[in-house]
């Protein structure tokens, strides 16, 4: 039983780190995108013709699509690993009891 609970308690650490490590990779994807919005407005200048303006929409549509992926791929697995937490506390206070 002993043996059972200390492995649980194991596992549970290494799902808490996954966990830090997918938040860490959330904030760190948000900071990227706060970033590169600041640099590309401050190094576009105003597009000349319409074509250039198209071409940098989408271009911008094409950088937040990309972002949106990434980020809710990441809000997905840390969802996951939420779940996975909680199941193994519920784990080892079953194995408590």
């Amino acid at each position: 039983m002993e043996l059972r609970y200390n492995s649980l308690l194991k596992e549970q650490a290494k799902i808490v780190a996954e966990a830090e490590r997918a938040i860490d990779k959330k904030e760190q994807i948000e900071m990227k995108y706060v970033a590169s919005m600041k640099k590309d407005t401050s190094k576009q200048k105003t597009p000349a013709t319409s074509n250039q303006l198209k071409t940098s929409i989408k271009l911008i549509k094409e950088n937040q699509n990309k972002i949106m992926k990434s980020l809710q791929d990441t809000e997905k697995m840390l969802s996951r690993k939420e779940n996975d937490l909680e199941n193994m506390a519920q784990n080892i206070e079953e194995s408590l009891n």
